[in-house]
């Protein structure tokens, strides 16, 4: 086994808790809470809402669709928001639109030095808080 020693502490100013408002997703609040505390950084919640939640509506129904799940996605948020664990955390909820990937790796950006992203929930394992991926995620230089 290989052991890093580090000479200075990890700057995690931010950590980025991706939701699905699943019963795992909100449970693993309490855990980016806890990182965001230990660092004295912030908590960002992203929700995305994918384009696939579409593809089976027909086109005039469309509109009345995605404001019933934007409104349901932002009372979701608010609730998360309000979570006795974020308390003492400052904190934002962001919802949009998109592709999961493309959504989050534009709120990891250049300008945050080193970004802690927590993911709660495995394909292969549905049970609720079955899998806890922490991914240390430092930007490259821009191309």
């Amino acid at each position: 086994m290989t052991h890093i020693s580090l000479t200075a502490p990890i700057p995690l100013q931010k950590v980025l808790l991706a939701t699905d408002f699943s019963e795992a997703s909100v449970a693993a609040v309490g855990h980016a809470a806890a990182v965001a505390r230990s660092y004295q950084g912030t908590v960002d919640v992203v929700h995305v809402i994918v384009p696939e939640v579409y593809w089976w509506a027909p086109p005039e129904s469309l509109p009345s669709i995605e404001e019933g799940i934007e409104i349901w996605a932002e009372q979701k948020m608010k609730a998360l928001l309000a979570s006795e664990r974020l308390r003492d955390i400052p904190h934002d909820g962001i919802i949009e639109h998109g592709e999961i990937w493309d959504v989050v790796r534009g709120h990891i950006g250049d300008t945050i030095r080193c970004f802690l992203l927590l993911l709660e929930r495995h394909p292969v394992r549905p049970r609720p808080c079955s899998l806890l991926e922490l991914r240390l995620v430092i930007p490259l230089s821009r191309r």
